[in-house]
């Protein structure tokens, strides 16, 4: 009489599902880890960005345009007299991402393309850290307006 070993038996199905499940648990984390310095970069370039884009309003309008930072609410936006030009909130499902500290920081640029320090709401470097999943970026800005 001839046995029919054909294929799995039970236990080698579960051997192969345990290593696929511990597998997946290790891309899983990893993929975390990068997600989160992702995240911090873009929201730095993000920053970056808006500072440049509230020069260039200065310059184009011809006068003081400020950038405004709530590191309570995670958020930054461009004001232009009473008129809110554009809002950013890095907290949101977009970033998830937290702006270390609290209070708000003004940075006024001049239709120069500096900050009129008279206006800033800070008198010396302030550096901004962006975090997400453990991971940061961070950017100091200075109060003639330049970022490192």
């Amino acid at each position: 009489m001839r046995k029919d070993d054909r294929g799995f038996t039970i236990i080698e199905m579960m051997v192969v599902v345990m290593i696929g499940a511990i597998l997946a648990t290790i891309a899983m984390q990893s993929f975390q880890g990068v997600q989160g310095r992702a995240a911090a970069r873009t929201a730095r370039n993000t920053f970056v960005s808006l500072h440049a884009r509230t020069r260039a309003n200065a310059i184009e309008r011809g006068q003081i345009v400020k950038l405004n930072i709530d590191k309570g609410g995670d958020s930054v936006w461009i004001t232009r007299g009473t008129t809110r030009v554009e809002t950013v909130r890095f907290g949101g499902e977009d970033f998830g991402v937290d702006i270390q500290g609290s209070g708000t920081l003004t940075l006024c640029m001049s239709p120069r393309g500096y900050a009129e320090t008279a206006c800033n709401s800070f008198n010396s470097t302030q550096t901004l850290v962006f975090e997400a999943g453990g991971d940061t970026a961070r950017i100091d800005m200075q109060t003639m307006g330049q970022l490192k």
